[in-house]
């Protein structure tokens, strides 16, 4: 009974936060538990919700200028940045229902945003940069100030990441069927020196790096493509990089066929609190239109269960205790659901 109360929990969502009727809508966990949760949406607004008593109300909400398209959490869980589509990076710090948002800059439309570990310090990277490659903004959100531009590749960056060592991670690509040869597309990783803008490392990938997740200790960051596959890369440097891949997928690849990790694209990275375990979501397989969620042990790579058929998602995050996935979909809502082992 309690295997198959098991099976149950990890094959239908365990609760549903209706943010708004229909639309991108995304999340993050924030406090010390899983009980509090920051969602953004298409409506214009931010929300935070508390779970009391088996249950999920609304406990603040706040209006934003435009729809809010992108969201980025401190390490802490306890600060939250995002992006509009009218421009300005909202603010919340504390994460509090008495907070007032606060406008730092104005920077509109988007593809990446990351958030310091002390939530101070904010990255952005524009769709179309003002000239040359394409670069990550830094904003100083407590002077609400514009920073240097670091970085600079031939493709759009798709995520990044901050570490306490001072390193921007960027990830970048794009699809190959955008009307340009091959060699003027550009699917890397990178590590920048945030104090000098110098390029530290690179992985050069032959497939469009999409999401990015940096484990607790900062010793991995993991990085995940539109083929399905994940990449886990020592933060000193690509030459231990190791990839992830499960028994139960298999891809062909010209002549040969090789395991991934995932069928199609990965949409979300995200490690445990103790960077024991990685949780990862994907398209299930080319036109579908659902997801799939994958644990994996960080230590050996091993699957750690079978995959659960999940809504295809705009985000992922993990809970503290990283036993409960929150996934931000484009139906209006986030759901959360079980990413137990067992």
């Amino acid at each position: 009974m309690r295997a198959l109360l098991r099976e149950a929990r990890r094959g239908a969502a365990l609760a549903r936060l209706e943010h708004e009727k229909g639309g991108l809508v995304v999340g993050h966990f924030v406090g010390d538990d899983a009980r509090q949760v920051v969602t953004g949406g298409e409506d214009g607004t931010l929300r935070l919700w508390r779970e009391e008593g088996g249950g999920w109300t609304q406990a603040a909400r706040w209006a934003a200028a435009g729809k809010v398209q992108r969201l980025a959490r401190d390490a802490g869980r306890r600060r939250v940045v995002a992006a509009t589509s009218e421009g300005p990076l909202l603010w919340l710090d504390p994460l509090e229902p008495d907070a007032r948002p606060h406008a730092a800059v104005i920077l509109p439309d988007l593809t990446a945003l990351g958030l310091s570990a002390d939530g101070a310090l904010a990255c952005a990277a524009p769709r179309e940069p003002l000239r040359g490659p394409h670069r990550v903004r830094l904003v100083d959100l407590r002077a609400r100030r514009l920073g240097e531009e670091l970085g600079g590749t031939r493709s759009p960056v798709k995520a990044v990441a901050v570490t306490r060592g001072g390193l921007l991670l960027t990830c970048s690509g794009e699809p190959f069927d955008v009307g340009r040869g091959q060699g003027e597309v550009e699917h890397t990783l990178i590590a920048w020196d945030l104090a000098t803008g110098a390029e530290r490392w690179r992985l050069a990938l032959v497939t469009e790096v999409t999401c990015l997740a940096l484990a607790p200790d900062e010793r991995l960051v993991a990085a995940g493509t539109t083929s399905g596959q994940v990449f886990l890369v020592p933060i000193e440097g690509p030459e231990g990089a190791r990839e992830l891949v499960s028994a139960a997928v298999g891809r062909d690849l010209g002549p040969f066929r090789r395991a991934m990790a995932h069928g199609d694209g990965v949409k979300g990275l995200a490690f445990s609190g103790d960077g024991a375990r990685l949780c990862s979501v994907a398209r299930r397989s080319a036109g579908e239109d659902r997801g799939e969620l994958r644990l994996w042990s960080v230590d050996d790579g091993r699957e750690l269960r079978p995959a659960v058929a999940c809504p295809l998602p705009t985000s992922l995050d993990l809970s503290p205790a990283g036993d409960v996935a929150l996934l931000g979909t484009h139906l209006g809502r986030v759901e959360l659901w079980a990413a137990d082992p067992d």
